[in-house]
């Protein structure tokens, strides 16, 4: 940490009932800063023994440390008369507001200091509750036991600084659809931590006020290196990021402080609308929900539950390892043991995930829209892609293999979209109520039953049906039918 430091000494005389006086008074003035400073150290430096000491409690609160020497006074007078310090907020008329409690003016706009401690000549005293990037002036001063004979120092001033935080450059990665990650660093000095925070503030527009834009706050100690997921941004949208830090301000509000700004763009999903010439005009995502693009971060695609936007994605760690996040049904109710009524059909309702998250004409696929896919797509062979570190998670029942086969749908132009094979994607269609599901599934287990796409091993893709409490993947579908919200 730096410190922006101004020394400054004087020759402080005064006398007291001719008894009374202070001997070669130094005083030093060191304004402590966050700019930067020839000093590295974490501690004020102070050369002589008597000196003025500024410093920072928390960003909104400065004290000063005041020490100084009265020489000849009687423990009588120490005991029964005053001294201390007489301060006040610097001003043109300062002397005159110092000149007049001298002559006997206590209602002078001035406040009157008199703790700290008296050790036989010397004394010292601190000064609390004082405003940032303020001057003040000061001096020293003596008054008998009778509220008589008041005396005071040479004036002094002193000036306590900006709260100014250090920002490094925001750096911006990882940039998709509708998140990237941030990262960045603040310092700071270590009590300000307490009443700060800092995070990302992301704006549509350049310099952003902060009630129209998206914060994204992180807590702790170490802000040396903060890398954050900014979450829930729109797709092929230009962003403008940047550090912040708030703060308490001598008033009682909080203000910010920010750093630079860099810009980024969000990439367009409707580069992953493929056009495979079906009817409806309807376009298939070219991967699942939950991914940026086909197989490239998941060796399995995110499951959800049917109109749930959890996901359970299987991920890698930076370790090498793999793990799991578990997330319940929000749309079950385990003391009842009963779904809630989302309706018959979800694609493009509220609760359809797809349509909650991409927004615009992206909603789940229907039944029909399946049908139509498979009747007027070719199934190709299957196909390989190779990854490393297979693994198997006893806990789920789940393999997580080191190959990805899957198999490419060839629209009547050409175009193609992949599916993995063991895929099983939720359809926003559940089975009519009256449905007759034969002997072999004639149970409360099925009588929720929720239509999907179920791609097989031997070139087999079929439209089927699964139990509401399954987790399967999601296809997003571009719809042009879909009336503008």
């Amino acid at each position: 940490m730096k410190y922006s430091c101004i020394f400054v000494e004087s020759k402080i005389q005064f006398y007291m009932n001719s008894k009374l006086f202070i001997k070669g008074v130094s005083a030093i003035f060191l304004a402590l800063t966050f700019a930067s400073c020839s000093d590295d150290s974490s501690e004020p430096v102070i050369e002589e023994p008597d000196a003025i000491i500024v410093s920072q409690v928390t960003p909104n609160s400065f004290s000063a440390t005041i020490s100084g020497l009265f020489s000849g006074i009687s423990k009588v007078d120490l005991a029964l008369g005053k001294s201390g310090i007489l301060y006040c907020e610097s001003s043109a008329d300062v002397e005159s507001l110092f000149k007049s409690w001298k002559e006997g003016n206590d209602n002078s706009g001035c406040q009157i200091f008199t703790g700290g401690k008296n050790v036989s000549d010397s004394y010292s005293g601190i000064l609390t509750g004082l405003f940032p990037e303020t001057e003040y002036s000061f001096c020293l001063f003596s008054q008998g036991r009778d509220n008589s004979a008041r005396e005071i120092s040479v004036i002094q001033k002193f000036r306590t600084v900006a709260f100014n935080p250090e920002f490094s450059k925001v750096r911006i990665d990882n940039v998709h659809y509708f998140d990237a990650i941030a990262s960045g660093s603040v310092k700071m000095k270590s009590e300000d931590l307490a009443s700060c925070t800092a995070g990302f503030i992301v704006s549509k527009t350049e310099n952003g006020s902060v009630d129209n834009s998206i914060l994204f706050s992180f807590d702790g100690a170490d802000l040396s290196n903060v890398r954050i997921q900014m979450e829930g941004l729109a797709d092929n949208t230009e962003y403008h990021c940047r550090l912040f830090v708030k703060y308490p301000t001598a008033s009682g509000e909080y203000d910010y402080r920010f750093s630079t700004e860099n810009k980024f763009t969000t990439r367009n999903l409707m580069n992953t609308a493929v056009d495979l010439g079906l009817p409806s005009g309807i376009r298939w995502a070219g991967f699942d929900m939950g991914e940026y693009e086909f197989a490239s971060q998941f060796e399995s695609s995110p499951l959800y539950y049917w109109g749930s936007d959890k996901p359970m994605v299987y991920y890698i760690t930076s370790s090498g390892r793999y793990e799991i996040t578990s997330v319940d049904n929000e749309h079950y109710d385990k003391e009842t043991g009963t779904y809630a009524d989302l309706g018959r059909q979800i694609s493009g309702t509220e609760y359809d995930p797809v349509h909650r998250k991409y927004g615009g004409k992206w909603r789940l696929p229907t039944k029909a829209d399946m049908e139509e896919l498979i009747e007027n797509c070719k199934v190709g062979p299957q196909k390989e892609i190779i990854k490393d570190n297979a693994i198997y998670v006893p806990d789920y029942d789940v393999y997580i293999s080191d190959y990805i086969n899957y198999y490419e749908l060839k629209g009547s132009n050409g175009n193609i979209v992949k599916f993995r094979l063991y895929d099983d994607l939720w359809s926003g269609t559940m089975i009519d109520e009256d449905y007759d599901f034969g002997d072999a599934f004639r149970n409360e287990y099925y009588k929720d039953a929720i239509y999907c796409l179920d791609i097989g091993y031997s070139q087999e893709i079929a439209v089927r049906y699964a139990p509401r409490g399954s987790r399967m993947s999601i296809r997003p579908v571009w719809d042009p039918n879909m009336p503008d919200q």
